[in-house]
């Protein structure tokens, strides 16, 4: 059985193989496994020039190919392909018994309306906000492309006949579908959750320090992972705290970011450490914490906080979408409130046994997200599917 996995994520070529610089390591494919026997990953392909494979995750593998289309989320190919057909999306569409399609995206929206043309069965993955994904982009053209795209999303997940999504209620009420649906996160926990990295993790806030590491896991080159509200929050209350410091990790460039640190004269309180590879490489910078922040903007059910919690840290976040899900209201702040964000900086970092408190609630609650339960639940969801429309 064929099925066609469409999403517009890039991929990068080396020597045959392919990777990724996100989510999509090889490790991804494998609930699609416990069900299908092949897999195509239909997305884009990004110049492969000057990049070094050796920061990327490795996406190919056994029983997974790769194709690749025109970038839909460019301007020109966006609007051509209201007007033209894509031959190539819809010759794989045709080729495959099942289409699996992650939204949002723009090639994702544009495939739906293909398959439902070729009835041809389709399950829809729904992993973010089509609204915020825009509106929080920092343009004009971004926020008229958020009323645009939030209404063709919505109507695609009312024709969807399978809908899976990454949080258990958040993205439910905003993309109801009239079909059968699921829930399951996007994120890749280890199996065993050794006890001491709690342990550990406990004894580290407890050791008294010259300085504090707070720290915060998004994408560098876009201005709504919140970035500068950490930045801000932290400005506001410098002189009330021990001393600290700042570290943003993730991919992209820095440029806008390196400006916004400038300017709010603190350059010498954060650090931007780029990207590291997933896994432990990630895992070991979470565990040089004492406080983890995530004042995002746009989210599904964020992998940075679950992965922080999973570590054991403390997590002060925004409310945006499944957020609430995962921590207590008191630790939330609405998205781009940075005063909040400082007050509950200035009060939690004071406050060591709350900070431990946070550190043992949220590495409990982080065991919901284990690889085996998550895998269980996309077994259930993509046998379902698989039983109901191949029989």
């Amino acid at each position: 059985m064929k099925i066609l996995h469409i999403y517009d994520h890039s991929y990068y070529e080396k020597n045959g193989l392919f990777y990724s610089s996100g989510v999509f390591g090889k490790r991804a494919w494998e609930p699609y496994f416990q069900v299908f026997d092949n897999l195509t990953i239909l997305a884009n392909l990004a110049d492969s020039n000057n990049i070094s494979v050796e920061s990327l995750d490795i996406s190919s593998r056994s029983g997974v190919g790769f194709s690749f289309v025109e970038n839909k989320r460019l301007f020109k190919n966006y609007v051509k392909s209201f007007f033209t057909s894509d031959k190539k999306l819809i010759n794989c569409i045709r080729e495959h018994d099942g289409v699996i399609i992650r939204l949002p995206s723009e090639l994702g929206l544009f495939a739906i309306k293909e398959a439902i043309k070729l009835k041809k069965p389709f399950a829809v993955e729904v992993v973010g906000c089509a609204w915020d994904s825009y509106w929080y982009h920092g343009s004009v053209k971004g926020k008229l492309m958020a009323y645009i795209t939030f209404y063709r999303m919505k109507k695609a997940l009312k024709a969807a006949p399978f809908a899976i999504y990454v949080t258990e209620y958040y993205l439910q009420k905003l993309y109801p579908t009239n079909g059968y649906s699921g829930f399951a996160s996007n994120v890749v926990l280890p199996d065993r959750f050794d006890p001491n990295v709690l342990e550990s993790h406990i004894q580290f806030l407890e050791k008294s320090k010259n300085k504090l590491r707070i720290g915060l896991i998004g994408t560098l080159n876009v201005e709504y992972k919140g970035h500068l509200e950490a930045i801000l929050a932290l400005k506001e209350i410098q002189n009330l705290v021990p001393d600290f410091e700042l570290v943003f990790v993730g991919k992209g460039d820095s440029t806008w970011l390196e400006k916004k640190i400038a300017e709010n004269g603190m350059t010498e309180k954060v650090i931007v450490l780029g990207k590291l590879s997933s896994g432990n490489a990630v895992f070991e910078f979470l565990d040089s914490l004492d406080l983890y922040l995530h004042p995002s903007k746009h989210e599904g059910l964020p992998r940075a906080v679950i992965e922080a919690m999973s570590r054991a840290c403390p997590v002060l976040a925004s409310s945006v979408a499944g957020t609430p899900e995962l921590l207590a209201k008191d630790h939330l702040h609405t998205p781009g409130d940075y005063l909040t964000l400082s007050k509950q900086i200035h009060y939690v970092i004071n406050n060591r046994e709350l900070l431990k408190k946070m550190a043992k609630d949220n590495f409990e609650k982080s065991k919901i997200y284990s690889f085996s339960n998550i895998k269980q639940h996309k077994f259930e969801f993509w046998n379902k599917f698989k039983t109901t429309l191949f029989k």
